[in-house]
């Protein structure tokens, strides 16, 4: 008997190896010349980075996310672990706002602890490199799991996770929740198979990393799909059992993320977004001009030279070139494939949504789906591409006999996508934007068409039998690859990994000024990389009453700007701005004491000294703005309403007067405190403010740190009621004389949501011992 050879022995491992080389070929050369994977170029536009990170490779505005939140937020966690602290609450961003409960930091997903181990600017570029490999292996396992071949598996895997959708939001952690959308489906469906306690441990642990990868919207598409798919594979006398088996797996995973889940949704409740969105959301859609991205990805440009109406990584639909040329045959094998007519109506319906089809306006507004966008929904269209690229590959590998009928069909398709592309190249080539792109759209058109009819060819010649399916398999694979690799390999940019938040001059002299606590307004959102700390933020969810005292809702812009960009302020989707608070009632209050502007700035407003000036920056002091810590001596009860008008119409002397949330009547006075009160932060951290006290009279301390639950004072150790003040900051009484008042957070969720994430995990690795394989 003739040994098989190896490739063929092991197959699965050679695919494995595939999918991890393939995104070595883009993660790793950046590491071994000392760069790293991040859009760190956009701070290159703003002061004070302009004058130490070059604009090369050119900022794209539509990676800056990744710049101003998501890459600092992992600078950090690295820094605090290394420390000990496990970062339940963020300081430097909102005046505070919740950092663990904030579901996107994706503090207990495994690959957010690399920065913990290694340097940021090295992690990040190995989390990108390990997410890719994630999604390609687990699109790979669900294909398998179906029962495709090894080749045609491959090529699914490699369409979903190079294409434009999943390259585009890489760096976010929507990408993370993709790892576990083929996961889902695939454990999903071994569980119908070979039901038992272990099947559910499996399905029920992938729930809970979905939900611990740090974007709640997209685990929570992915349990609609998988729960549709579980509902419409389940048929005969087992269904109900089946069915059963599902929703427990499903509870139990959520029940394990409990110690997650819980602050997220009190964060969620308290937050901007909700409040918003909970009234209201705008349905967006992108146009249907936008298809033609599935044949000429670069049609609206990319960066610097973007001229859509959204981003690239919501415009752009390409997954190959592949999909598009074997459409009519992958839709052919996947009514015929069990599973395949589910994965066709999630294409047409999620095409149907992002491409906003009459009547499915309302599915933006369903319960839970609102917190969410049908903008994000491209990555559910493109995974469902993958397979069926998938399903048309393998139907072609099993062709028996020439057939004719689908030539026809073939060519027919072919003539269209050539006509509708070059209509739309026809009808946009005009535009003054898209005259400038560096690559033409008539280059593309070149590019595409050169592309889509060899693929074209080479089906028809297997369709015909002139060629064998078997040996056209692999070259299928090999092209798909090729259209794919160019862009995967260069859309997110390489810089120096100095360049990675390297700090200036102006920075340090914020850091020397303000180690006493007070807050900096600069540009950006990444104080907490150098430890300054700022009253604006951006963070998706925005603590709602920082946000109500500031001013109107919106982002600061010119009172000008677009239509589309105010409804966007109005769902609560933009950050709070410095632009906002400069002109906001409470610029003073909320303890801006430096501000950086570009060089050269004048005086803008009375109060205001110069204490820097220097080519990456113009450093004021603000004379008038008021110490984090204070005091006052007389207290006022208002309900909301009254505060948000009162502090609107600046009627209130917050030197002398607080206003207090939550009581009736009179809160107090004793006058003002003499002139040796004083108050004093002498202790600060994540999770705990301490000050030294002193006032001659009964007296207030107000902490411009934003009330949140779960936070608790102390006065010299007791326990003391824990006022909201002013709307969203913090306060206690004192008895004259000097005090030591403490603030500590204590989630009381975070607590609960622990026991409840320990049973159940004691509960998953009992069914895994004692489970059948």
């Amino acid at each position: 008997m003739t040994e098989r050879p190896w490739w063929r022995a092991y197959p699965d491992l050679i695919a494995t190896a595939c999918l991890f080389l393939t995104a070595a070929l883009i993660f790793a050369p950046p590491l071994m010349l000392g760069m790293t994977v991040t859009p760190m170029t956009v701070l290159a536009d703003t002061f004070p980075w302009r004058a130490v990170v070059a604009r090369e490779p050119p900022p794209n505005a539509a990676l800056g996310d990744i710049a101003q939140v998501f890459h600092p937020w992992l600078i950090w966690i690295g820094e605090q672990v290394r420390h000990g602290i496990v970062p339940l609450w963020n300081p430097h961003a909102y005046t505070g706002a919740p950092f663990f409960g904030n579901g996107q930091t994706a503090l207990l997903f495994p690959l957010t602890w690399l920065p913990v181990v290694m340097p940021a600017a090295i992690a990040v570029t190995i989390i990108s490199w390990l997410k890719l490999f994630g999604i390609g292996l687990a699109t790979y396992w669900f294909l398998r799991t179906l029962g495709l071949s090894p080749v045609p598996a491959l090529t699914g895997a490699w369409t979903f996770m190079l294409s434009a959708t999943v390259i585009g939001w890489l760096q976010w952690t929507l990408a993370t929740t993709l790892i576990f959308l083929p996961a889902l489906l695939a454990a999903t469906e071994r569980l119908r198979r070979a039901p038992g306690r272990r099947a559910m441990a499996v399905l029920s642990l992938i729930v809970a990393f979905d939900l611990f990868a740090g974007y709640p919207q997209g685990t929570l598409q992915g349990l609609i799909v998988a729960t549709a798919w579980a509902l419409t594979r389940c048929a005969g006398a087992a269904a109900l059992e089946f069915v059963a088996s599902y929703a427990a797996a499903v509870a139990l995973g959520l029940a394990l993320t409990a110690v997650q889940l819980l602050p997220f949704v009190e964060y969620v409740r308290e937050s901007l977004v909700f409040a918003y969105r909970g009234q209201w959301t705008l349905p967006l859609y992108a146009p249907a001009t936008s298809a033609v991205t599935f044949v000429m990805p670069y049609f609206y440009g990319t960066g610097a030279e973007s001229w859509g109406r959204w981003q690239f990584n919501i415009l752009t639909g390409y997954v190959g070139i592949l999909p598009v040329a074997i459409l009519p045959i992958a839709v052919l094998a996947a009514w015929r494939r069990p599973g395949g007519r589910f994965i066709l109506g999630l294409a047409v319906l999620a095409l149907a949504v992002h491409y906003g089809a009459p009547g499915l306006a309302a599915l933006a507004e369903l319960p839970g789906l609102s917190l969410g966008t049908n903008l994000r929904l491209m990555p559910l269209v493109a995974f469902a591409f993958a397979a069926l690229v998938a399903f048309g590959v393998e139907w072609l590998r099993d062709l028996g006999a020439p057939h004719p009928g689908l030539r026809r069909a073939l060519r027919i398709w072919f003539v269209l996508v050539v006509v509708l592309t070059f209509a739309a190249v026809l009808a946009h080539q005009g535009e003054p934007r898209a005259r400038a792109l560096s690559l033409p759209l008539t280059a593309q058109y070149a590019i595409a068409l050169a592309a889509l009819t060899l693929a074209t060819v080479l089906i028809a010649r297997v369709l015909a039998g002139r060629v064998a399916p078997g040996q056209a398999t692999l070259v299928f694979a090999l092209i798909q690859l090729a259209t794919l690799l160019p862009l995967a390999a260069t859309y997110n940019p390489s810089i120096d990994r100095r360049s990675f938040y390297p700090s200036t001059p102006a920075i340090e002299h914020l850091q020397r000024a303000t180690a006493d606590g007070s807050r900096v307004l600069m540009p950006g959102h990444v104080g907490l990389v150098y430890g300054l700390f700022e009253a604006h933020g951006y963070d998706g969810l925005t603590p709602r009453r920082i946000e109500e005292v500031t001013g109107p809702v919106g982002t600061g812009r010119a009172p000008h700007a677009g239509l589309l960009e105010n409804i966007l302020a109005l769902n609560g989707s933009e950050p709070l701005s410095g632009a906002r608070l400069w002109t906001s009632p409470v610029l003073d209050l909320v303890g801006i004491r430096y501000i950086l502007l570009p060089p050269g700035t004048p005086t803008l407003r009375a109060g205001l000294t110069v204490v820097y000036d220097a080519p990456d920056g113009r450093i004021f002091r603000n004379e008038t703005a008021l110490p984090r810590a204070f005091l006052v001596g007389h207290g006022r009860c208002v309900d909301d309403a009254e505060a948000r008008r009162l502090i609107a119409g600046r009627s209130v002397d917050f030197r002398t007067e607080v206003l207090l949330a939550d009581c009736a009547g009179s809160a107090g006075s004793a006058g003002p405190p003499g002139s040796g009160a004083s108050a004093r932060i002498t202790g600060q951290g994540p999770h705990a403010v301490e000050i030294r006290a002193v006032t001659d009279r009964p007296a207030y301390l107000v902490l411009t740190d934003t009330w949140y639950p779960g936070w608790t004072a102390w006065v010299d150790g007791r326990a003391t009621r824990l006022w909201r003040a002013n709307h969203a900051f913090r306060a206690v009484s004192l008895s004259p004389g000097e005090h030591r008042v403490e603030f500590h957070y204590e989630p009381t969720w975070l607590t609960i949501g622990l026991a409840i994430s320990g049973l159940s995990l004691a509960g998953v690795s009992v069914m895994l011992a004692t489970g059948r394989s």
